[in-house]
């Protein structure tokens, strides 16, 4: 499943945040960006431009270079998969899904 680019910069964004110490609004007073700009980047709401990259980055103390190598490392690997296991019964009873209380003989 491919995770689109501003999504994977989102939630980057919030643990460099995090880490830093950061709260949301602490950031934007330091960055001189909008609290609720910062909220919408962070849930990869918002495309963003490279101005807007370069302060994040000074604010954050990081260069633009470490930010988007560790963004395109984070696209390039491979996330394990994520969710639930909805369990199946055998070909005899046609494939239904499980529901709570509900035992399968078989489960594929």
């Amino acid at each position: 499943m491919l995770v689109p680019v501003q999504t994977a910069f989102g939630n980057y964004l919030r643990q460099l945040r995090e880490r830093n110490g950061l709260t949301v609004e602490q950031l934007a007073q330091k960055s001189g960006l909008a609290r609720n700009r910062l909220s919408a980047i962070e849930r990869g709401k918002i495309n963003l431009n490279l101005g807007t990259l370069m302060i994040l980055a000074m604010s954050l103390d990081t260069s633009l270079h470490d930010l988007l190598r560790d963004i395109a490392y984070r696209l390039a690997k491979p996330e394990p998969m994520k969710g639930r296991v909805i369990p199946f019964c055998n070909n005899r009873q046609s494939f239904q899904k499980a529901r709570p209380g509900f035992s399968c003989a078989e489960i594929l």
